[in-house]
């Protein structure tokens, strides 16, 4: 024998059931959107918004794992954040520090040549990407380079990628290595935590504003690149 559906008593049962029947798939529809825009709405509330964008590309590999202690990634990005400003007038300074591990042919046959060291070309070449178009494209204005790098990227189609930096040195005892390119070395900023280990030929680079830049980017590109400006005679200033 089959067993009768018992009849639904309550009128608010009812009209829900007769709801759910009829409108079933544009309420589960409505749903999935009530999610995702709220999802989205979190994770935008959650992500910080960085008063300075910094890149350093070179042969040195920036450690982000440590036994014990700070790592050197975050001892690098203290010391960012203390010659930095709080540009969005949030209370706080957050800083972007994107280091790529970048090293030249002749950089990895010099890395390569104790034993048992081995480079990762699938990250190389990941780093080169990257690399490829945060130093055309994005806010990464200030640019710590390897002096092979700075030499190959300082020109880009005939347009000069880095601003001339002299009035930028003057009176602060730092030493240009190039009209666009300071040495980092030369100044205090270079002997301090972390700075201190890069390479000796590591150079400061000033990214100039392009057209694609601002394009991509809007009215932001030119107020982060004030910002890091600002963020630039804080480093040369420092003794």
């Amino acid at each position: 024998m089959e067993k009768e559906t018992p009849e639904i008593q309550s009128p608010v049962l009812k009209w829900l059931d007769n709801f759910w029947y009829h409108y079933k798939w544009h309420t589960l529809i409505a749903v999935f959107f009530v999610i995702l825009i709220t999802v989205s709405s979190v994770q935008m509330c959650k992500k910080n918004s960085y008063d300075i964008y910094t890149m350093y590309a070179g042969q040195h590999d920036v450690e982000r794992k440590s036994e014990t202690g700070v790592t050197e990634y975050e001892t690098l990005l203290q010391g960012l954040t203390k010659v930095s400003g709080d540009f969005d007038g949030d209370g706080k300074v957050n800083v972007s520090f994107l280091p790529l591990f970048l090293p030249s042919n002749e950089e990895i046959k010099e890395i390569t040549k104790e034993d048992g060291v081995e480079v990762n070309t699938a990250v190389i070449k990941e780093n080169s990407e990257i690399f490829n178009t945060n130093i055309v494209y994005s806010n990464y204005y200030i640019c710590f380079l390897s002096k092979s790098l700075y030499e190959t990227y300082r020109t880009i189609s005939d347009v000069e990628i880095f601003v001339p930096l002299g009035s930028y040195v003057e009176g602060t005892g730092a030493t240009l290595y190039a009209e666009d390119a300071i040495l980092l070395s030369s100044t205090a900023f270079g002997q301090s935590a972390g700075f201190a280990d890069f390479p000796d030929d590591t150079v400061i680079c000033l990214r100039n504003t392009t057209e694609v830049s601002e394009n991509l980017t809007g009215a932001s590109s030119r107020e982060h690149f004030k910002n890091a400006e600002a963020t630039l005679r804080a480093i040369l200033a420092m003794k």
